[in-house]
């Protein structure tokens, strides 16, 4: 009986919520007996941890128009030299450039097998790719090519894909309207187990943190750019400041932009925000679990169309309230006033009155915070292996 193989193609640049969906997801299929392998190219920008044998490093993507050609050539001889050593049934695409660059190996998989089974992980649409990408396009107009290049990819992601796999309604609107065959749309809610959580009191934590056990905490957890809603969240801070007495934390992930870095230290400067931000840059696991659970409410003021917020589940998963902008999928995990508080991205100031109530009603607190673990309990991956089943994905 011949082995079932998956192979996860994808971006290093992507890196965030995706690189934890497919490490998890590929944990979860080694239980049901699916082995698989995940496979990146490697941007200039963000190197990845080599000695996880889960990941197969591909080729760097070099810069100028000729070498880019290049280096898709070699990228494409070394996923077909994969293939030749390890019968792949299925492919996962987790972005469309990757689709593109590795269209000729792609196409020559399904002349060679008409079995093997191709599926495209939609993450959003690719404006929002090329507009948030790292890579630099060419030196004479880089926004205009990455715009018809990403274009010209996400179209060929929807052709070759025997399915499209979305988070959210919300990614299914947005898939129709491009005019992709509904019977290819499959929604499947992403499964996570719920994170380890140690009965400690948030005092306690606190302390172990080295911030006044006495205030609150709220937290922001968020990659270093303008989409993410860095500025937004120094803006609310500077704001709440004024009248709340608080722990306020900003936690950077994964690797930055110098350049936006400056910028928000520069903006942080000129809000005269003060020593009433505490910076802390890329933490391991259980000092993220332990800042989770340390905080009473996380702020998530993203203005970009996010198809799932990860920091937010992993939030309402830790029984922590969520203050977010009602944008993207955004209003499918978080309810006013239920777990959490959402607002229009014009209605910034109801959204800070909201957070102010909210800390100065203890019953409130509470209330929100039962509610929060309670409104995701249903996101497990045990679920989501089994929706993939009964769609026969796999």
């Amino acid at each position: 009986m011949q082995h079932k193989y998956v192979l996860f193609l994808t971006d290093v640049f992507e890196i965030g919520g995706i690189e934890t969906f497919l490490n998890d997801f590929s944990d979860q299929l080694k239980k049901i007996g699916i082995h698989s392998k995940i496979a990146f190219y490697k941007s200039t920008i963000s190197p990845i941890k080599s000695n996880n044998k889960k990941y197969l490093m591909l080729l760097p993507l070099q810069e100028g128009l000729i070498m880019k050609f290049y280096s898709i050539l070699l990228l494409n001889y070394k996923i077909y030299s994969l293939q030749k050593q390890i019968h792949f049934t299925h492919i996962f695409l987790n972005t469309p450039e990757i689709t593109l660059h590795c269209a000729f190996v792609l196409i020559w998989f399904k002349f060679i097998n008409k079995n093997i089974k191709i599926y495209f992980q939609f993450h959003g649409p690719a404006k929002e790719v090329w507009q948030s990408s790292l890579i630099k396009g060419t030196r004479y107009n880089p926004h205009y090519f990455h715009k018809k290049y990403f274009e010209v990819a996400e179209k060929f992601s929807y052709f070759i894909s025997s399915n499209i796999l979305c988070f959210s309604d919300f990614s299914k609107k947005i898939l129709l309207k491009k005019s992709v065959e509904e019977n290819k749309i499959k929604i499947i809610k992403p499964g996570q187990n719920l994170l380890p959580i140690q009965k400690k009191s948030r005092t306690i934590r606190k302390k172990q943190i080295g911030l006044n056990p006495k205030l609150p905490l709220i937290l922001f957890i968020s990659r270093m750019e303008r989409r993410k809603g860095i500025y937004d969240f120094l803006e609310i801070v500077c704001s709440l400041k004024k009248v709340i007495n608080a722990n306020y934390v900003c936690c950077s992930i994964y690797n930055q932009d110098p350049e936006e870095t400056k910028k928000f230290f520069a903006y942080h400067s000129k809000l005269d925000i003060g020593a009433s931000l505490f910076y802390v840059h890329n933490p391991k696991k259980n000092e993220m679990i332990n800042l989770y659970q340390a905080a009473d409410l996380f702020i998530q003021p993203s203005t970009s169309l996010e198809t799932f917020g990860y920091t937010i589940f992993e939030s309402l998963q830790l029984s922590l309230p969520v203050a977010c902008y009602d944008i993207g999928a955004n209003s499918e995990l978080v309810e006013h006033n239920k777990n959490g508080f959402i607002r229009k991205i014009k209605d910034k100031s109801l959204l800070i009155q909201d957070i102010k109530a909210y800390i100065h009603d203890n019953r409130l607190r509470k209330k929100l915070s039962k509610n929060a673990l309670n409104s995701v309990k249903r996101y497990t991956w045990e679920n989501y292996i089994e929706v993939i089943k009964k769609h026969k994905l796999l």
